[in-house]
């Protein structure tokens, strides 16, 4: 998420209000994983997706947190952030990084991650396809 950028004001907050966690080799892959099965599907594409956004197995180093005060630059937010431009790239192929779409599905993510982690709830937008 781009920083002072208005359309993450709302995935900012959320992270925010989270308690800081660590995240291990093995949570990032199984969340991971998880957020690429429930946000990756041909179905919540758009019309360029032909198949689903798989993950791959690959683990970022800075998805791995020993000490969970990361923020954006490491942990569970970044691998929130990664995993929505990896989804939102497959989703729209010809959209720029940062767009409106981009924004949303990360705030989506987001919330999915919070709530998954921390069992904390969250108001969502409703809408999980973004088109």
């Amino acid at each position: 998420m781009a920083h002072g950028d208005p359309r993450y004001e709302r995935v900012n907050a959320l992270w925010a209000t989270a308690p800081k966690l660590k995240c291990s080799r093995e949570d990032a892959a199984k969340l991971a994983k998880e957020l690429h099965n429930r946000f990756g599907l041909k179905s919540l594409g758009g019309p360029s997706m032909r198949r689903k956004c798989a993950f791959d197995g690959k683990v970022r180093r800075v998805w791995i947190d020993d000490f969970g005060d990361g923020g954006l630059d490491k942990g569970w937010q970044r691998l929130a952030h990664d995993v929505s431009h990896r989804i939102n790239r497959k989703r729209h192929p010809t959209f720029k990084p940062h767009d409106n779409t981009q924004a949303i599905l990360e705030y989506e993510i987001a919330c999915f991650c919070v709530e998954y982690l921390f069992g904390l709830s969250f108001e969502r937008s409703g809408a999980v396809r973004i088109c």
